[in-house]
């Protein structure tokens, strides 16, 4: 047995990296040792089994294990140790990686089969930063200082309070594009989601420390695997909260918890990406609890709000129980039902109803606890109507709080007022309080409700239908649209920070407005060109010269057409870098700093999805400049190429191929005009020389779910949305 280097060098003190190899000592691993030293500063070898078998049984208490072992002796020792705690990952070195694969498929902890010491290198390391970046995750501590707690979110008596964290001041571990393009691929197969968080949970039950950091890490793989599906959250999350509720030492975990330590461990770029998938079928978090006194707003949230719907806030004036369940039921929304925790104290969710193939004619908010009247006065302006709860015997004996509440509403488009549990909608004392709510807010409709604890009785069915169909009638008419000013109210709830970096993004968007979002057909002179001409190749493709109506003189010309377009379009590309046009210079000025080139598209991608939709062009004859898009602008670039310097292409080749290495779906077949640059894209791809592909074609009908499809089956980011249609051929 060799032993290198102490344990606590490590960044993980209790890993201890384990190679077993008849033939460890032959120069070619002694070197490799050495790299290994590297990433792993404690090394055991041995070159018999019993050996190694035995070290590892009588150090189970002091380390944790990663083995790398050759294919003979792994056939024997996997066997006996894989089902230990202790060892985190196996790496079969071997000379037939083939043979191996044999055995090796049946142990998930084997995480590589290879004869190259390069990849076992690569995996080996991957694995460890991935572990090492498990101690580094921010777990939110936000309770205000006069509440107990043990780590987030569950209030336990005689605790002490942890460290408040500031967030806009961590220099941590944060996840990318590349950890949500990945996050569960190949590993859930044949799993449904309930059998994960059993695996989840017995592994965690079974460890040495019951590490609840490393609980956590493992647990937002496979909800950001669901939301890249965009699937709900809750066929994973409920059957994993109902299982680590029975372990007394687990802190209560919800979904706000999680998806607000996703966040909070996420780069600004992911979290647009993050917030985008929630909204498709999952409440989209808005206000969360405070840090340092102050509730936090999710300011993400901007890049995804609806304005074209009303929002209706469902709120309650005092304890009124069932109030999520209820609305859950009135619009088929999922809030999270509120549990002991801070989490659901003052906070509020949106449900926007992207999900739904017609959609819903308003969207919902949801306020999580009781809200107080400083807390409505900051967000009451967001908001186009109210759907206010209160029980009977509150509203009859606290009138004056009610008055307070809607007396601040009186100004607003809608307020319905829920009289909950009231048997006898004639009762004096409730006609009364109804009378002096009338004096002070006149354009408050009020609902009487009976007891709705079960929702599934005939006669509370037929009361929330009545309720639904009031709400979505009335909420509709009083509407009023205006962007500018709900875009002023979202941005007062920012903090310094979250306005800095919307100052910064609004300040881009408006220096390129003009050109990349607004332009025109001049401002693209050699892509109009190339549209014209693919035009005019698609009109003589079509041409049957054995039909009766066939001209000879109209391929002629159409021929003729062409050859001066083709020609037109040659040289002006030999014109250089102005000859591509103002569109070109502004898109590749966008690029020219790397740090800023995925955000700086991001933000271009969203306002022209925005701006699209706001034009709602049906037309598909109507002219690209009027429905510009990131992929024409890709398109562009491309053709203006070939008129720019060696070193300008090459930026240009490189920025596009961060775009595609940081998960982004990318164009390969042009489906507007049946093109495909296929010289520009050729130098792109050889940029993956290294890398295998696995290549699945979909085809079918327009708006067919094609892209959906893909999403829901390989986890791809195709973009999804009504009235979008996928042209082409595009790869991800």
């Amino acid at each position: 047995m060799t032993t290198h280097g102490p344990a606590s060098n490590s960044n993980t003190e209790n890993l201890m990296l384990i190679w077993l190899d008849g033939n460890i000592n032959t120069s070619e691993n002694l070197s490799a040792k050495q790299e290994l030293l590297r990433i792993i500063s404690n090394i055991q070898t041995f070159e018999t089994l019993d050996k190694c078998r035995e070290f590892i049984n009588s150090n189970l208490n002091q380390y944790q294990f990663i083995l790398i072992v050759s294919g003979r002796f792994g056939q024997e020792l996997v066997p006996h140790i894989h089902q230990l705690s202790q060892i985190l990952a196996i790496h079969v070195f071997c000379m037939n990686p083939k043979v191996n694969l044999q055995w090796a498929k049946d142990f998930e902890k084997i995480k590589s089969v290879t004869v190259d010491f390069r990849k076992l290198l690569s995996a080996i390391k991957e694995d460890h930063k991935n572990r090492t970046n498990v101690k580094k995750i921010v777990l939110m501590n936000t309770l205000p200082p006069n509440l107990n707690i043990v780590n987030q979110g569950t209030i336990l008596p005689n605790q002490t309070n942890e460290k408040i964290v500031d967030v806009n001041n961590l220099s941590v571990f944060q996840f990318s594009l590349k950890d949500l393009v990945n996050a569960g691929e190949l590993q859930y197969t044949n799993k449904n989601m309930k059998g994960i968080a059993n695996d989840l949970v017995k592994k965690f039950k079974a460890g040495v420390d019951r590490d609840i950091n490393l609980l956590i890490m493992i647990v937002l793989e496979p909800m950001m695997y669901l939301l890249k599906r965009e699937q709900s959250l809750s066929d994973f999350l409920d059957p994993l909260i109902t299982l680590l509720s029975k372990e007394n030492d687990v802190p209560r975990i919800s979904q706000r918890w999680l998806v607000d330590v996703m966040m909070n461990n996420s780069n600004r770029f992911l979290c647009r990406r993050l917030i985008a998938l929630l909204s498709k079928r999952n409440p989209v978090p808005m206000i969360q609890p405070p840090i340092n006194n102050k509730y936090r707003f999710v300011s993400s949230i901007i890049h995804i709000w609806d304005y074209s719907r009303p929002i209706l806030l469902s709120f309650s004036i005092g304890e009124c129980k069932g109030k999520t369940p209820l609305v859950n039921a009135l619009f088929d929304t999922n809030f999270e039902q509120s549990v002991n925790s801070n989490y659901f104290h003052e906070t509020i969710d949106v449900d926007f109803g992207y999900h739904f193939v017609a959609r819903r004619s308003l969207n919902v908010a949801d306020v999580h606890g009781i809200i107080s009247i400083e807390t409505l006065q900051r967000v009451y302006q967001i908001f186009d109507g109210f759907l206010v709860h209160v029980q009977a015997t509150y509203f009859t004996s606290n009138i004056s709080d009610v008055i307070t509440f809607l007396r601040l509403l009186s100004h607003s488009g809608y307020i319905l007022l829920l009289i909950r549990d009231l048997d006898d909608e004639d009762d004096e004392t409730v006609q009364t309080a109804i009378t002096n709510l009338d004096s002070e807010c006149s354009n408050c409709e009020v609902f009487y409700l009976p007891n709705v604890a079960n929702t599934n009785t005939y006669a509370t069915k037929e009361k929330i239908g009545e309720l639904r169909e009031r709400c979505f009638t009335d909420a509709v008419k009083c509407f009023n649209p205006n962007e500018e000013n709900k875009r002023k109210y979202l941005e007062q709830l920012m903090d310094d920070v979250q306005l800095k970096n919307a100052e910064q993004d609004k300040t881009f968007v408006e220096s390129i407005r003009q050109v990349l979002i607004n332009g025109e057909e001049k401002d693209y002179p050699l892509y109009s060109l190339f549209t014209r001409m693919c035009n005019i190749r698609f009109q003589i493709a079509k041409l049957d010269p054995y039909h009766a109506d066939f001209q000879d003189k109209r391929l002629y010309d159409l021929h003729q057409e062409l050859y001066e377009i083709s020609s037109k379009l040659d040289k002006q590309q030999r014109d250089g870098f102005q000859g591509a046009g103002k569109a070109f210079e502004a898109f590749f000025q966008c690029l020219q700093n790397q740090e800023d080139q995925l955000n700086n598209l991001n933000l271009l991608s969203n306002e022209l999805k925005h701006e699209r939709d706001k034009k709602k062009i049906k037309d598909p004859t109507a002219s690209f400049y009027q429905q510009i898009s990131l992929e024409i602008h890709w398109r562009n670039a491309m053709i203006s190429s070939k008129c720019i310097s060696h070193d300008k292409r090459r930026t240009l080749i490189e920025a596009y191929y961060n775009y595609i290495i940081e998960g982004n779906p990318f164009e390969i077949v042009d489906g507007d005009n049946f093109e495909m640059q296929d010289e520009f894209l050729t130098e792109v791809l050889k940029l993956f020389a290294d890398r295998k592909f696995f290549i699945m074609s979909i085809i079918g009908p327009q708006n067919s779910g094609k892209s959906t499809l893909l999403n829901f089956l390989f986890g791809t980011l195709f973009e999804v949305r009504e009235g979008r249609c996928t042209q082409g051929k595009s790869i991800f």
